[in-house]
Protein backbone atom coordinates (compact mmCIF):
# COMPACT_ATOMS: atom_id res chain seq x y z
CA UNK A 1 0.00 0.00 0.00
CA UNK A 2 1.41 3.48 -1.18
CA UNK A 3 2.14 5.61 2.30
CA UNK A 4 -0.29 8.08 3.19
CA UNK A 5 -0.55 10.73 6.13
CA UNK A 6 -3.43 12.48 7.27
CA UNK A 7 -2.88 15.74 6.07
CA UNK A 8 -4.87 17.47 3.51
CA UNK A 9 -3.61 18.71 -0.52
CA UNK A 10 -5.35 20.40 -3.00
CA UNK A 11 -6.96 17.61 -5.23
CA UNK A 12 -10.33 16.80 -6.27
CA UNK A 13 -12.62 15.02 -3.76
CA UNK A 14 -11.59 11.14 -3.03
CA UNK A 15 -14.96 10.05 -3.57
CA UNK A 16 -14.46 11.73 -7.13
CA UNK A 17 -11.25 10.34 -7.56
CA UNK A 18 -12.62 6.76 -7.03
CA UNK A 19 -15.44 7.02 -9.37
CA UNK A 20 -13.03 8.31 -12.28
CA UNK A 21 -10.44 5.35 -11.18
CA UNK A 22 -13.93 2.42 -11.66
CA UNK A 23 -13.14 2.03 -15.30
CA UNK A 24 -10.65 -0.85 -15.48
CA UNK A 25 -7.99 0.48 -18.16
CA UNK A 26 -7.43 -1.59 -21.63
CA UNK A 27 -4.46 -3.56 -21.50
CA UNK A 28 -0.99 -2.29 -23.74
CA UNK A 29 -1.16 -3.54 -27.30
CA UNK A 30 2.09 -4.29 -29.64
CA UNK A 31 1.26 -0.17 -30.91
CA UNK A 32 1.24 1.31 -27.25
CA UNK A 33 4.68 0.02 -26.84
CA UNK A 34 6.02 1.26 -30.27
CA UNK A 35 4.95 4.65 -29.39
CA UNK A 36 5.98 4.49 -26.25
CA UNK A 37 9.82 3.70 -27.80
CA UNK A 38 9.47 6.31 -30.11
CA UNK A 39 8.86 8.99 -27.16
CA UNK A 40 11.81 7.45 -25.39
CA UNK A 41 14.18 7.91 -27.94
CA UNK A 42 14.06 11.63 -28.01
CA UNK A 43 14.74 11.25 -24.51
CA UNK A 44 17.83 9.04 -24.67
CA UNK A 45 19.34 11.07 -27.62
CA UNK A 46 19.18 14.26 -25.50
CA UNK A 47 20.82 12.36 -22.37
CA UNK A 48 23.17 11.16 -24.84
CA UNK A 49 23.89 14.18 -26.19
CA UNK A 50 24.98 15.80 -22.47
CA UNK A 51 26.97 12.62 -21.71
CA UNK A 52 29.07 12.42 -24.73
CA UNK A 53 29.73 16.47 -24.02
CA UNK A 54 30.79 15.76 -20.87
CA UNK A 55 33.76 13.46 -21.26
CA UNK A 56 35.01 16.15 -24.11
CA UNK A 57 35.42 18.67 -21.32
CA UNK A 58 39.41 18.51 -21.55
CA UNK A 59 39.15 18.45 -25.67
CA UNK A 60 37.03 21.55 -24.99
CA UNK A 61 39.18 23.34 -22.49
CA UNK A 62 42.42 22.76 -24.77
CA UNK A 63 40.55 23.81 -28.08
CA UNK A 64 38.55 27.38 -26.64
CA UNK A 65 41.64 28.12 -23.74
CA UNK A 66 38.78 28.57 -20.98
CA UNK A 67 38.57 28.06 -17.02
CA UNK A 68 36.81 25.20 -15.89
CA UNK A 69 34.42 28.00 -14.17
CA UNK A 70 34.06 29.34 -17.69
CA UNK A 71 33.54 26.18 -19.05
CA UNK A 72 30.59 25.17 -17.15
CA UNK A 73 28.55 27.42 -19.41
CA UNK A 74 28.57 25.03 -22.22
CA UNK A 75 26.16 23.09 -19.82
CA UNK A 76 24.45 25.36 -17.82
CA UNK A 77 23.53 27.81 -20.68
CA UNK A 78 21.76 24.63 -21.82
CA UNK A 79 20.20 23.89 -18.66
CA UNK A 80 19.10 27.73 -17.84
CA UNK A 81 17.15 27.72 -20.93
CA UNK A 82 15.76 24.27 -20.33
CA UNK A 83 14.60 25.27 -16.92
CA UNK A 84 12.79 27.99 -17.58
CA UNK A 85 10.90 26.85 -20.24
CA UNK A 86 9.91 23.44 -19.37
CA UNK A 87 6.59 24.39 -17.18
CA UNK A 88 5.75 26.96 -19.87
CA UNK A 89 5.77 24.53 -22.49
CA UNK A 90 4.22 21.79 -20.43
CA UNK A 91 1.39 24.17 -19.84
CA UNK A 92 0.67 24.74 -23.13
CA UNK A 93 0.35 20.84 -23.85
CA UNK A 94 -1.63 20.51 -20.95
CA UNK A 95 -3.75 23.47 -22.43
CA UNK A 96 -3.43 23.13 -26.71
CA UNK A 97 -2.13 19.54 -27.45
CA UNK A 98 1.45 17.83 -27.02
CA UNK A 99 1.75 16.34 -30.61
CA UNK A 100 2.85 19.75 -31.82
CA UNK A 101 5.47 20.17 -29.45
CA UNK A 102 6.59 17.09 -29.47
CA UNK A 103 7.38 17.02 -32.92
CA UNK A 104 8.59 20.43 -33.24
CA UNK A 105 10.34 20.42 -30.27
CA UNK A 106 12.41 17.65 -31.77
CA UNK A 107 12.99 19.31 -35.06
CA UNK A 108 14.69 22.48 -33.04
CA UNK A 109 16.71 19.81 -30.79
CA UNK A 110 17.94 18.41 -34.10
CA UNK A 111 18.60 21.92 -36.20
CA UNK A 112 20.44 22.97 -32.59
CA UNK A 113 22.66 19.94 -32.91
CA UNK A 114 23.69 20.78 -36.30
CA UNK A 115 24.24 24.17 -35.31
CA UNK A 116 26.27 23.20 -32.30
CA UNK A 117 28.48 20.83 -34.82
CA UNK A 118 29.91 23.98 -37.09
CA UNK A 119 30.02 26.43 -33.97
CA UNK A 120 33.54 28.65 -34.79
CA UNK A 121 34.23 29.73 -31.49
CA UNK A 122 32.74 29.54 -27.67
CA UNK A 123 30.32 32.09 -27.92
CA UNK A 124 28.62 30.60 -30.28
CA UNK A 125 28.72 27.28 -29.13
CA UNK A 126 27.01 28.69 -25.95
CA UNK A 127 23.93 29.77 -27.96
CA UNK A 128 23.36 26.94 -30.10
CA UNK A 129 23.04 24.55 -26.92
CA UNK A 130 20.25 27.46 -26.36
CA UNK A 131 18.82 26.22 -29.41
CA UNK A 132 19.01 22.53 -28.48
CA UNK A 133 17.73 23.31 -25.28
CA UNK A 134 14.61 25.23 -26.38
CA UNK A 135 13.86 21.99 -28.28
CA UNK A 136 14.22 19.60 -25.38
CA UNK A 137 12.12 21.86 -23.61
CA UNK A 138 9.50 21.29 -25.86
CA UNK A 139 9.84 17.87 -25.79
CA UNK A 140 10.31 16.40 -22.28
CA UNK A 141 7.50 17.31 -20.07
CA UNK A 142 5.13 16.49 -22.94
CA UNK A 143 6.41 13.26 -24.12
CA UNK A 144 6.57 12.19 -20.39
CA UNK A 145 2.77 12.70 -19.95
CA UNK A 146 2.05 10.87 -23.44
CA UNK A 147 4.21 8.38 -22.00
CA UNK A 148 2.18 7.52 -18.76
CA UNK A 149 -1.05 8.56 -20.26
CA UNK A 150 -0.42 5.10 -22.47
CA UNK A 151 -0.38 2.97 -19.87
CA UNK A 152 -2.74 4.99 -17.22
CA UNK A 153 -2.11 6.47 -13.66
CA UNK A 154 -1.88 3.01 -11.84
CA UNK A 155 1.52 1.83 -13.75
CA UNK A 156 3.03 5.43 -13.72
CA UNK A 157 6.11 4.43 -11.75
CA UNK A 158 7.15 1.23 -13.34
CA UNK A 159 6.60 3.37 -17.10
CA UNK A 160 9.05 6.31 -15.43
CA UNK A 161 11.09 3.53 -14.84
CA UNK A 162 11.37 2.42 -18.64
CA UNK A 163 12.03 6.05 -19.34
CA UNK A 164 14.46 6.28 -16.83
CA UNK A 165 16.03 3.04 -18.39
CA UNK A 166 16.06 4.88 -21.55
CA UNK A 167 17.98 7.99 -19.98
CA UNK A 168 20.27 5.60 -18.26
CA UNK A 169 21.31 3.87 -21.58
CA UNK A 170 22.00 7.44 -23.25
CA UNK A 171 24.32 7.63 -19.87
CA UNK A 172 26.27 4.14 -20.88
CA UNK A 173 26.55 4.91 -24.54
CA UNK A 174 27.14 8.57 -24.49
CA UNK A 175 30.81 8.47 -22.67
CA UNK A 176 32.00 5.63 -24.95
CA UNK A 177 30.86 6.97 -28.14
CA UNK A 178 31.79 10.55 -27.16
CA UNK A 179 35.29 9.88 -26.07
CA UNK A 180 36.04 7.37 -29.01
CA UNK A 181 34.92 10.15 -31.45
CA UNK A 182 36.24 13.36 -29.37
CA UNK A 183 39.82 11.62 -29.44
CA UNK A 184 39.64 10.48 -33.22
CA UNK A 185 37.59 12.97 -34.78
CA UNK A 186 36.94 16.36 -33.04
CA UNK A 187 34.70 17.35 -30.57
CA UNK A 188 32.30 18.88 -33.27
CA UNK A 189 31.45 14.91 -34.27
CA UNK A 190 29.75 14.09 -31.01
CA UNK A 191 26.93 16.62 -32.08
CA UNK A 192 26.28 14.57 -35.62
CA UNK A 193 24.77 11.71 -33.96
CA UNK A 194 21.50 13.70 -33.31
CA UNK A 195 21.05 14.33 -36.50
CA UNK A 196 19.97 10.96 -38.07
CA UNK A 197 17.95 9.78 -34.15
CA UNK A 198 16.02 13.26 -34.47
CA UNK A 199 14.67 12.48 -37.93
CA UNK A 200 13.81 9.07 -37.38
CA UNK A 201 11.85 10.48 -34.45
CA UNK A 202 10.27 13.22 -35.99
CA UNK A 203 8.88 11.22 -38.57
CA UNK A 204 8.01 8.49 -36.44
CA UNK A 205 5.92 10.68 -34.30
CA UNK A 206 4.05 12.48 -36.90
CA UNK A 207 2.67 9.51 -38.34
CA UNK A 208 2.41 7.64 -34.70
CA UNK A 209 1.13 10.28 -32.36
CA UNK A 210 -2.53 11.45 -32.37
CA UNK A 211 -3.11 14.93 -30.59
CA UNK A 212 -4.23 15.04 -27.00
CA UNK A 213 -7.75 16.44 -25.72
CA UNK A 214 -7.17 20.29 -25.93
CA UNK A 215 -8.03 22.47 -23.04
CA UNK A 216 -11.60 24.56 -22.93
CA UNK A 217 -12.46 26.17 -25.87
CA UNK A 218 -11.50 30.13 -25.80
CA UNK A 219 -9.28 29.08 -22.48
CA UNK A 220 -6.20 31.73 -22.40
CA UNK A 221 -3.37 31.41 -21.86
CA UNK A 222 -1.47 32.93 -18.71
CA UNK A 223 1.12 35.08 -20.21
CA UNK A 224 2.07 37.35 -17.51
CA UNK A 225 2.45 34.38 -15.64
CA UNK A 226 4.85 32.60 -18.19
CA UNK A 227 6.70 35.91 -18.35
CA UNK A 228 6.82 36.54 -14.59
CA UNK A 229 7.79 32.92 -13.32
CA UNK A 230 10.68 32.85 -16.75
CA UNK A 231 12.50 36.56 -15.40
CA UNK A 232 12.46 34.83 -11.99
CA UNK A 233 14.14 31.69 -12.84
CA UNK A 234 16.31 33.62 -15.79
CA UNK A 235 17.53 36.02 -12.54
CA UNK A 236 18.14 33.26 -10.11
CA UNK A 237 20.37 31.05 -12.67
CA UNK A 238 22.36 33.85 -13.80
CA UNK A 239 23.47 34.90 -10.23
CA UNK A 240 24.45 31.47 -9.46
CA UNK A 241 26.28 30.60 -12.59
CA UNK A 242 27.92 33.77 -12.68
CA UNK A 243 28.58 34.66 -9.01
CA UNK A 244 32.29 32.86 -9.56
CA UNK A 245 33.08 34.89 -12.83
CA UNK A 246 32.34 38.31 -11.54
CA UNK A 247 31.93 37.86 -7.78
CA UNK A 248 29.03 39.06 -4.88
CA UNK A 249 30.24 42.21 -4.12
CA UNK A 250 29.62 43.99 -7.79
CA UNK A 251 26.24 45.46 -8.91
CA UNK A 252 25.33 42.37 -10.85
CA UNK A 253 24.44 40.77 -7.60
CA UNK A 254 21.77 42.64 -5.71
CA UNK A 255 20.53 43.89 -9.45
CA UNK A 256 19.80 40.41 -10.12
CA UNK A 257 18.53 39.57 -6.28
CA UNK A 258 16.05 42.52 -6.74
CA UNK A 259 14.95 41.79 -9.86
CA UNK A 260 13.98 38.30 -8.96
CA UNK A 261 12.68 38.82 -5.63
CA UNK A 262 10.61 41.69 -7.61
CA UNK A 263 9.41 39.05 -10.56
CA UNK A 264 8.64 36.37 -7.84
CA UNK A 265 5.86 39.01 -6.05
CA UNK A 266 4.66 39.74 -9.32
CA UNK A 267 4.44 36.01 -10.67
CA UNK A 268 2.09 35.49 -7.42
CA UNK A 269 -0.10 38.05 -7.64
CA UNK A 270 -0.75 37.35 -11.39
CA UNK A 271 -1.54 33.87 -10.42
CA UNK A 272 -3.76 34.06 -7.49
CA UNK A 273 -5.71 36.57 -9.43
CA UNK A 274 -5.68 34.50 -12.99
CA UNK A 275 -8.40 32.09 -14.02
CA UNK A 276 -6.16 29.89 -15.71
CA UNK A 277 -3.07 30.38 -14.07
CA UNK A 278 0.33 28.95 -15.47
CA UNK A 279 0.93 27.17 -12.32
CA UNK A 280 -1.65 26.13 -9.51
CA UNK A 281 -0.53 27.68 -6.23
CA UNK A 282 -2.32 25.38 -4.50
CA UNK A 283 0.70 22.55 -4.83
CA UNK A 284 2.73 24.89 -2.71
CA UNK A 285 0.05 24.34 0.40
CA UNK A 286 0.72 20.67 0.25
CA UNK A 287 3.77 19.98 2.67
CA UNK A 288 3.96 16.37 0.70
CA UNK A 289 4.99 18.34 -2.33
CA UNK A 290 7.27 20.29 -1.14
CA UNK A 291 8.84 17.70 0.50
CA UNK A 292 9.50 15.66 -2.77
CA UNK A 293 10.30 18.89 -4.98
CA UNK A 294 12.94 19.33 -2.36
CA UNK A 295 14.24 16.35 -3.00
CA UNK A 296 14.06 16.37 -6.37
CA UNK A 297 16.76 19.36 -6.06
CA UNK A 298 18.73 17.65 -4.07
CA UNK A 299 18.94 14.49 -5.94
CA UNK A 300 19.91 16.73 -9.26
CA UNK A 301 22.59 18.83 -7.44
CA UNK A 302 24.06 15.81 -6.54
CA UNK A 303 24.20 13.57 -9.69
CA UNK A 304 25.40 16.66 -11.58
CA UNK A 305 28.27 17.78 -9.35
CA UNK A 306 29.39 14.02 -9.59
CA UNK A 307 29.03 14.03 -13.26
CA UNK A 308 30.84 17.25 -13.47
CA UNK A 309 33.76 16.26 -11.10
CA UNK A 310 33.88 12.65 -12.57
CA UNK A 311 35.20 13.21 -16.08
CA UNK A 312 37.14 15.77 -14.84
CA UNK A 313 38.89 13.94 -12.01
CA UNK A 314 39.29 11.08 -14.57
CA UNK A 315 40.78 13.34 -17.49
CA UNK A 316 42.96 16.19 -14.89
CA UNK A 317 43.99 13.42 -12.12
CA UNK A 318 44.38 10.02 -13.89
CA UNK A 319 45.35 11.61 -17.03
CA UNK A 320 43.42 9.31 -18.53
CA UNK A 321 42.37 9.72 -22.82
CA UNK A 322 38.50 10.87 -23.02
CA UNK A 323 38.33 7.18 -24.73
CA UNK A 324 39.72 5.14 -22.29
CA UNK A 325 37.27 7.91 -19.90
CA UNK A 326 34.57 6.79 -21.29
CA UNK A 327 35.17 2.88 -20.98
CA UNK A 328 35.70 3.27 -17.35
CA UNK A 329 32.22 4.66 -16.71
CA UNK A 330 30.88 2.91 -19.50
CA UNK A 331 29.83 0.01 -16.79
CA UNK A 332 28.03 2.01 -13.91
CA UNK A 333 25.12 3.36 -16.52
CA UNK A 334 24.56 -0.36 -16.56
CA UNK A 335 22.57 0.08 -13.25
CA UNK A 336 20.19 2.59 -14.53
CA UNK A 337 19.21 0.63 -17.01
CA UNK A 338 18.65 -2.48 -15.05
CA UNK A 339 17.41 -0.61 -11.92
CA UNK A 340 15.57 1.72 -12.98
CA UNK A 341 12.28 0.07 -14.48
CA UNK A 342 12.40 -1.98 -10.85
CA UNK A 343 12.51 1.26 -8.62
CA UNK A 344 9.47 2.35 -10.85
CA UNK A 345 7.63 -0.65 -10.23
CA UNK A 346 8.32 -1.08 -6.76
CA UNK A 347 7.16 2.74 -6.19
CA UNK A 348 3.83 1.57 -7.81
CA UNK A 349 3.43 -1.29 -5.42
CA UNK A 350 4.89 -0.14 -1.89
CA UNK A 351 5.28 3.87 -2.38
CA UNK A 352 7.91 6.31 -3.24
CA UNK A 353 9.64 6.50 0.12
CA UNK A 354 11.82 3.08 0.68
CA UNK A 355 13.61 3.44 -2.78
CA UNK A 356 13.91 7.39 -2.13
CA UNK A 357 15.73 6.76 1.21
CA UNK A 358 17.31 3.93 -0.50
CA UNK A 359 18.86 5.52 -3.26
CA UNK A 360 19.81 9.09 -1.33
CA UNK A 361 21.95 6.90 1.25
CA UNK A 362 23.95 5.11 -2.05
CA UNK A 363 24.69 8.13 -3.54
CA UNK A 364 26.02 9.47 0.14
CA UNK A 365 28.62 6.47 0.70
CA UNK A 366 29.53 6.59 -3.18
CA UNK A 367 30.24 10.04 -2.87
CA UNK A 368 31.95 9.94 0.08
CA UNK A 369 34.17 7.40 -0.72
CA UNK A 370 34.72 9.14 -4.47
CA UNK A 371 36.21 12.12 -1.53
CA UNK A 372 38.49 9.53 -0.59
CA UNK A 373 40.28 9.04 -4.34
CA UNK A 374 43.90 10.23 -5.81
CA UNK A 375 46.02 9.18 -8.37
CA UNK A 376 47.06 6.15 -7.36
CA UNK A 377 43.40 4.87 -6.98
CA UNK A 378 42.72 1.79 -8.75
CA UNK A 379 39.87 1.65 -11.71
CA UNK A 380 38.29 -1.49 -10.14
CA UNK A 381 37.47 1.14 -7.13
CA UNK A 382 36.20 3.72 -9.49
CA UNK A 383 33.98 1.49 -11.49
CA UNK A 384 32.90 -0.39 -8.42
CA UNK A 385 31.50 3.42 -7.33
CA UNK A 386 30.00 4.13 -10.18
CA UNK A 387 27.46 1.41 -9.49
CA UNK A 388 26.54 2.67 -6.49
CA UNK A 389 26.39 5.96 -7.55
CA UNK A 390 24.11 4.54 -10.32
CA UNK A 391 22.27 2.51 -8.44
CA UNK A 392 21.39 5.89 -6.17
CA UNK A 393 20.24 7.56 -9.30
CA UNK A 394 17.92 4.68 -10.48
CA UNK A 395 16.65 4.18 -7.47
CA UNK A 396 15.07 8.19 -6.54
CA UNK A 397 14.10 9.80 -9.79
CA UNK A 398 11.07 7.83 -11.27
CA UNK A 399 9.50 6.90 -8.12
CA UNK A 400 10.16 10.82 -6.97
CA UNK A 401 8.30 12.40 -10.27
CA UNK A 402 5.50 9.49 -9.83
CA UNK A 403 4.72 10.77 -6.28
CA UNK A 404 4.53 14.62 -7.88
CA UNK A 405 2.13 13.57 -10.27
CA UNK A 406 -0.03 11.45 -7.49
CA UNK A 407 -0.42 14.29 -5.76
CA UNK A 408 -1.87 16.53 -8.57
CA UNK A 409 -4.72 16.96 -10.73
CA UNK A 410 -4.10 14.38 -14.38
CA UNK A 411 -5.33 17.91 -16.44
CA UNK A 412 -1.83 19.55 -15.51
CA UNK A 413 0.56 16.97 -15.40
CA UNK A 414 2.19 18.67 -17.90
CA UNK A 415 3.36 21.99 -15.65
CA UNK A 416 3.21 19.61 -12.84
CA UNK A 417 6.50 17.94 -14.98
CA UNK A 418 7.60 20.95 -15.59
CA UNK A 419 8.09 22.66 -12.17
CA UNK A 420 9.28 19.55 -10.74
CA UNK A 421 12.14 19.27 -13.49
CA UNK A 422 12.26 23.08 -13.34
CA UNK A 423 13.48 23.24 -9.75
CA UNK A 424 15.94 20.28 -10.08
CA UNK A 425 17.48 21.88 -13.05
CA UNK A 426 18.27 24.90 -10.89
CA UNK A 427 19.61 22.42 -8.41
CA UNK A 428 21.84 21.04 -11.06
CA UNK A 429 23.25 24.22 -11.91
CA UNK A 430 23.88 24.85 -8.46
CA UNK A 431 25.75 21.79 -7.64
CA UNK A 432 27.66 21.91 -11.01
CA UNK A 433 28.74 25.54 -10.30
CA UNK A 434 29.89 24.67 -6.72
CA UNK A 435 31.64 21.92 -7.29
CA UNK A 436 33.25 23.81 -10.47
CA UNK A 437 34.47 26.56 -8.25
CA UNK A 438 35.89 24.11 -5.39
CA UNK A 439 38.17 22.65 -8.39
CA UNK A 440 38.80 25.59 -10.62
CA UNK A 441 40.38 27.78 -7.17
CA UNK A 442 42.50 24.23 -6.93
CA UNK A 443 43.28 24.11 -10.80
CA UNK A 444 44.24 27.55 -11.08
CA UNK A 445 46.99 27.61 -8.06
CA UNK A 446 48.53 24.49 -9.51
CA UNK A 447 48.21 22.40 -6.48
CA UNK A 448 46.98 19.00 -8.37
CA UNK A 449 48.34 19.14 -11.82
CA UNK A 450 50.32 16.58 -11.13
CA UNK A 451 47.86 14.10 -9.47
CA UNK A 452 50.13 13.56 -6.21
CA UNK A 453 48.70 16.15 -3.78
CA UNK A 454 46.29 15.17 -1.24
CA UNK A 455 44.33 16.33 1.39
CA UNK A 456 45.16 16.10 5.51
CA UNK A 457 42.17 13.50 5.27
CA UNK A 458 43.16 12.21 1.84
CA UNK A 459 41.87 12.68 -1.39
CA UNK A 460 42.33 15.27 -4.15
CA UNK A 461 42.45 18.94 -3.04
CA UNK A 462 39.08 20.44 -4.26
CA UNK A 463 37.60 16.98 -5.34
CA UNK A 464 37.51 16.52 -1.80
CA UNK A 465 35.85 18.90 -0.61
CA UNK A 466 32.81 18.96 -3.73
CA UNK A 467 32.37 15.14 -3.26
CA UNK A 468 32.13 15.21 0.71
CA UNK A 469 29.52 18.24 0.33
CA UNK A 470 27.39 15.71 -2.20
CA UNK A 471 28.08 13.19 0.69
CA UNK A 472 26.48 15.35 3.11
CA UNK A 473 23.68 16.76 0.99
CA UNK A 474 22.81 12.82 0.28
CA UNK A 475 22.67 11.92 3.15
CA UNK A 476 20.39 14.88 4.68
CA UNK A 477 18.44 14.01 1.43
CA UNK A 478 17.97 10.13 2.51
CA UNK A 479 16.78 11.75 5.86
CA UNK A 480 13.89 13.95 4.56
CA UNK A 481 12.80 11.21 2.58
CA UNK A 482 12.05 8.77 5.65
CA UNK A 483 8.91 11.43 5.86
CA UNK A 484 7.82 11.13 2.61
CA UNK A 485 4.18 10.30 2.51
CA UNK A 486 0.76 10.70 0.57
CA UNK A 487 -1.62 12.74 1.34
CA UNK A 488 -5.03 11.12 2.20
CA UNK A 489 -6.63 12.08 -1.01
CA UNK A 490 -3.71 11.00 -2.96
CA UNK A 491 -3.61 7.87 -1.05
CA UNK A 492 -7.46 6.89 -1.80
CA UNK A 493 -7.02 7.35 -5.31
CA UNK A 494 -4.27 5.15 -6.21
CA UNK A 495 -5.44 2.75 -4.52
CA UNK A 496 -8.97 3.27 -6.51
CA UNK A 497 -6.64 3.04 -9.95
CA UNK A 498 -4.74 0.01 -8.73
CA UNK A 499 -8.35 -1.81 -7.93
CA UNK A 500 -9.59 -0.86 -10.94
CA UNK A 501 -6.69 -1.98 -12.70
CA UNK A 502 -6.74 -5.50 -11.20
CA UNK A 503 -3.36 -4.51 -9.49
Amino acid sequence: MAEADAGTAARPAVDQATNDASARPPAPTRGTYLILANLMLASFMTVLNTNMIRVAVGELLRAFDISVTRLTWVFTSYTLVYAILMPIFGRVGDMYGRKRLFVGGLTVFAAGSAMCSIAWGFQSLVVFRCVQALGAAAVYPNALIMATDLFGPERRGRVLGIWAASSSLGSMIGPTVGGFLAQFFSWQSIFFVNIPIGVIAVVAGYFQLRETKRGSKGEPFDVGGALTLGVAVLCVLLYLTGIQEWGRGTWRAPVLIGACAAAVYSFVRIEQRSSTPMVDLAMFANPAMILALTLGAIHMFCGQGSTFMMPLFLTEVKKFSPAIMGLILFPGSLVGVIGSPISGGLADRFGSRRPVIAGMLARSVANAMFALMTSASQIWAIISLRFVLAFGGSATWSPLLSFVLAENPQERGGVVVGVFNMLRMIGGILGTTLTGMMIDAQMTSGQWNSGATVTPFGGVPGFFGGFMMLAVLSLIGSLLASNLRHTQAASAQLEAQRAAAGL
